[in-house]
């Protein structure tokens, strides 16, 4: 069934992550079909540009790796849009090395950042969709939380508990009018990816992959789209967005 641009006007969204890349295509699309978007980033830099690609959009500045931080965002979107219908959870970092050469300050930061900081941004926007009877929860995770690729041990150990937690949270706030749905892409063409992913390590990922290219930023927020105007009986589900990748 096809779905109205329209979908979704009136609804408060917001996206972490949001200055750049996924989160910006995400916090897009959502504007596209009529939310109300708020944007949140740590960069303010980002941010700037992102004001300059969709003006419509609110900039926040915010560390979802820190909970006062975390706390200060979820309070002036509700102060200033009166609650939040849609949270995105798409801030995140990778740190790709062998598992031999991961510090603690590598761990740390990869779980305080994917896993940590998620699960305290859906607590806090929780606490005011419980009352309200209504939220859509998306934590965009990684086919690396299926799968097992070298080099992605603290990368997969964060996403792999997005997937798990994201069960949990749904079981919990079903009966609230909730849901909590994750999405697992596969590489997705961002700038950054671009510069990591080339020569004959992005010909062998390619390789594995049915559909034959990449994913890119919009492939990602047309899924997320799906998730958050589909009726309410999709939860605790993971979305796979990998062309493919994980039934070979």
């Amino acid at each position: 069934m096809s779905h109205s641009i329209d979908d979704l006007t009136g609804q408060v969204a917001l996206v972490t992550g949001g200055g750049a890349g996924i989160g910006l295509a995400i916090g897009t699309e959502l504007h596209r079909r009529g939310a109300h978007v708020y944007l949140v980033d740590i960069s303010q830099d980002a941010l700037d540009a992102a004001a300059s690609a969709l003006p419509d959009a609110v900039g926040v500045l915010g560390n979802i790796a820190d909970l006062d931080s975390i706390t200060s965002v979820v309070e002036r979107v509700v102060g200033e849009a009166g609650g939040i219908d849609i949270l995105v959870n798409s801030a995140g970092i990778g740190i790709i090395k062998p598992a031999l050469e991961i510090t603690e300050a590598d761990w740390d930061r990869t779980l305080d950042i994917n896993l940590r900081g998620m699960f305290f941004m859906s607590q806090a926007v929780a606490r005011h969709m419980i009352p309200a009877g209504h939220g859509r929860i998306v934590n965009v995770a990684s086919m690396c939380g299926t799968i097992a690729i070298d080099g992605h041990a603290a990368y997969t150990a964060s996403k792999a508990g997005v997937v798990g937690m994201t069960k949990v949270l749904a079981g919990e706030w079903a009966r609230d009018g909730i849901t909590v749905n994750s999405i697992s892409p596969t590489v997705v063409l961002t700038e950054l990816a671009k510069n990591v992913w080339n020569g004959d390590e992005a010909d062998e990922m390619l390789a594995k992959i049915p559909v034959g290219r990449f994913a890119v930023p919009e492939d990602v927020a047309q899924a997320v789209a799906f998730l958050v105007t589909q009726s309410g009986m999709i939860t605790g589900h993971d979305l796979l967005v990998d062309g493919g990748y994980v039934i070979r």
